[in-house]
């Protein structure tokens, strides 16, 4: 095994020399940043627009977040009823959509490139959140909302 260089902050040793998956779990606070600002940006818009982010909405995204360490950034959007929508895509065209209704209620849809083929599987519907979590590890998309 090599030296660390002490010189280096702690954040980068630690991801340097963790097991998986510590760096991506120490990408975490600075997504959650990103995304705090991008939200304070969609409340600003919203309320120049008539649309008022629903609180509910805005902690279970947090939350899904959080819970998951889901680390790739997503594009997040306000929808016209105060919910927050994020969609994660990958270059092959699969992609993942998640509507935050609230507590644990969401709307998904799922796209997922075959491996060999030009088909797509698609998925829609309302679930839990738990719900949602176990569509998107059935589909075997965990790396695309992950990085």
């Amino acid at each position: 095994m090599t030296e660390p260089n002490l010189d280096l902050p702690l954040t980068n040793l630690l991801a340097d020399h963790a097991p998986q998956p510590w760096p991506a779990l120490l990408r975490l606070p600075t997504v959650l940043s990103a995304y705090e600002e991008r939200v304070a940006t969609l409340r600003e818009y919203g309320e120049a627009d008539g649309i008022t982010l629903r609180a509910a909405s805005e902690g279970a995204f947090l939350n899904f977040i959080k819970s998951n360490a889901y680390t790739r950034q997503a594009s997040l959007v306000l929808l016209d009823n105060g919910n927050l929508r994020a969609v994660w895509k990958s270059d092959d065209g699969s992609h993942v959509g998640v509507q935050f209704r609230g507590g644990q209620a969401a709307s998904y849809v799922i796209f997922k490139r075959r491996d060999h083929g030009a088909e797509t599987s698609r998925v829609a519907g309302k679930d839990t959140l738990d719900g949602v979590r176990g569509q998107i590890r059935a589909f075997g998309l965990e790396q695309l909302m992950s990085g």
